[in-house]
């Protein structure tokens, strides 16, 4: 049996950090207005450091992390959001 990988995203402006798989990246809904730019981040610990600093709120922009290594859901994500307005 294989496990459902996972990444989680950053929501700037809401400090909020969410955990998303292959299942749950189909419900996923872009808040209004809250970014209009992504950043893939390879490694989780940058991913921490750019939350501390703040830097996703300063440049209006979600952060992405998949722990070192890429996920359907992750690409699957990126797809949707291309399509939002």
């Amino acid at each position: 049996m294989t496990a459902s990988r996972v990444f989680s995203i950053y929501h700037p402006h809401r400090s909020e950090t969410i955990t998303l798989g292959t299942l749950t990246v189909e419900n996923y809904e872009r808040p209004a207005w809250l970014f209009n730019k992504v950043v893939y981040i390879e490694k989780e610990g940058f991913s921490e450091a750019l939350k501390d600093a703040r830097w996703a709120e300063s440049h209006d922009c979600m952060l992405m992390s998949s722990k070192g290594f890429s996920t359907r859901a992750a690409r699957d994500l990126v797809d949707k959001l291309a399509e939002h307005d």
